[in-house]
């Protein structure tokens, strides 16, 4: 049983539990999909997803936490999730170049690009919805509580912000199993980022959505887009327009959310 705590903060699971309860999940979950049949791959993302969430639940709620503070949902401001969607309209725009850098130096193996077709590529109407479910909707919902909630929440009470979101950002990309770590890893900083500074994980989820979104519309369409395009870069207008609009909405998102202030905790490990 909880003790009775004035203070709600405390009333939150411990570090190393926070971080053995997402490795248990992320080990319980791919076990049980290698198991799976192959036959239907995109439905794989959407159980792998609440697989990889069941520890953490089912020990939450057995030990009656409170939900919302672990996984900071709260809710924010209509402007707030205005500024977050702007951002989140144009991120992609500069993980792509960096995507395309990173592949002038890595190249993909076959076998990865033939992984990424099989499972991101929709064949029918039943594939859409389990990708849509699975990459959109649930990864963003639940990786956020996961990595941006529970885990960062647990770092920031230990460290200092920027060691505890950059430390959860590197679990996310790592467990993602993708060579496409730094971009991963700077996309979970962001997050991590708006997390911290407005106290809810609303703000990560637009844009972790967005992005997901994206990568599978042109992951499973060609579009004619010579203009975007800058011999094998994207276009050095479209970097500069995207970056532009994402430091103006970074500067109006921080105008909105007041600079969380440093509480007092303990720095040992528990």
């Amino acid at each position: 049983m909880l003790q009775n705590n004035p203070e709600p903060e405390e009333n939150f699971p411990s570090l190393r539990i926070s971080i053995a309860l997402i490795w248990l999940g992320y080990l319980s979950s791919a076990m049980i999909i290698s198991l799976l049949t192959k036959e239907i791959a995109s439905i794989h993302l959407m159980i792998g997803e609440i697989l990889f969430v069941a520890p953490l639940f089912i020990y939450l709620i057995r030990k009656k936490y409170d939900l919302k503070q672990v996984f900071r949902l709260k809710m924010v401001s209509p402007r707030i999730l205005l500024a977050s969607l702007v951002m989140a309209l144009v991120v992609p725009v500069l993980l792509d170049e960096i995507d395309r850098i990173m592949g002038s130096f890595v190249k993909m193996p076959d076998e990865y690009v033939e992984m990424i077709t099989k499972i991101f590529v929709a064949k029918n109407f039943m594939d859409w919805v389990y990708l849509i479910t699975g990459t959109v909707i649930l990864a963003s919902f639940l990786e956020e509580m996961i990595f941006r909630g529970m885990l960062q929440k647990s770092f920031e009470k230990k460290l200092d912000p920027g060691t505890a979101i950059f430390l959860s950002a590197l679990l996310f990309a790592i467990v993602h199993l993708s060579i496409l770590l730094l971009q991963i890893m700077l996309v979970g900083c962001l997050f991590g980022y708006l997390a911290w500074r407005s106290k809810s994980i609303l703000p990560g989820i637009i844009l972790h959505a967005v992005n997901n979104f994206y990568s599978l519309i042109f992951t499973n369409f060609d579009f004619d887009i010579s203009w975007y395009n800058w011999y094998s870069h994207v276009h050095p207008t479209a970097i500069a327009i995207a970056a532009c609009i994402i430091f103006y909405a970074i500067k109006w998102f921080n105008s909105l959310v007041p600079l969380p202030q440093k509480s007092s905790q303990t720095s040992e490990l528990t």
